[in-house]
């Protein structure tokens, strides 16, 4: 095991294994011994000059291969993090990752899927096999509501499910068929 090492990137301090940053080319050639006396530091320790909240998630792909997922069922994919992340891969010499965004593979990340649950009104006893065939539907966000000429009606609640999937490795150039 190697032993922890403080870097300061844009003034703030990370901990972590050598090993970890040796994972970036860059990174281990800037805390190698050829450039050990060379690089700037602040307070004894490396230092970097770059975005620490980006680097935070430099740091995270470094410890885990697993590219990260900026999405929010709000807001979607965050595209400026996206090409944030995307000039310090290239900074970093992190070629997969730099990869993968480019290929925009985020987009495979997150797999949507309708689901309908169905929740029977109190005033409907017997379900949606007694109720006729001519029923009315009315679409709302989240809900679907089918009211019969009858008078019954059923609330049919519309779920998203949002699943994510480890990504790496591998990252492929192949882009996956899709229906």
């Amino acid at each position: 095991m190697t032993a922890p090492i403080s870097i300061n990137v844009g003034g703030h301090l990370f901990t972590t294994l050598k090993s970890t940053l040796d994972r970036s080319p860059f990174l281990a050639a800037l805390l190698s011994e050829q450039w050990g006396l060379a690089i700037a530091r602040v307070d004894g320790l490396p230092f970097v000059d770059r975005n620490p909240v980006v680097f935070g998630h430099v740091l995270d792909f470094l410890r885990t291969s697993v590219p990260p997922i900026f999405w929010s069922r709000s807001n979607a994919f965050d595209l400026p993090l996206y090409a944030a992340l995307l000039c310090e891969a290239d900074y970093f010499q992190l070629d997969a990752l730099a990869t993968w965004i480019r290929d925009e593979r985020y987009t495979y990340a997150i797999r949507i899927t309708p689901k309908t649950d169905v929740e029977l009104l109190s005033d409907c006893r017997h379900g949606l096999r007694d109720h006729p065939a001519n029923v009315e539907k009315t679409f709302h966000p989240s809900v679907v509501e089918a009211r019969s000429n009858s008078g019954k009606s059923t609330t049919l609640w519309k779920r998203v499910d949002v699943q994510t999937t480890k990504l790496y490795p591998p990252v492929s150039r192949e882009v996956p068929n899709t229906p």
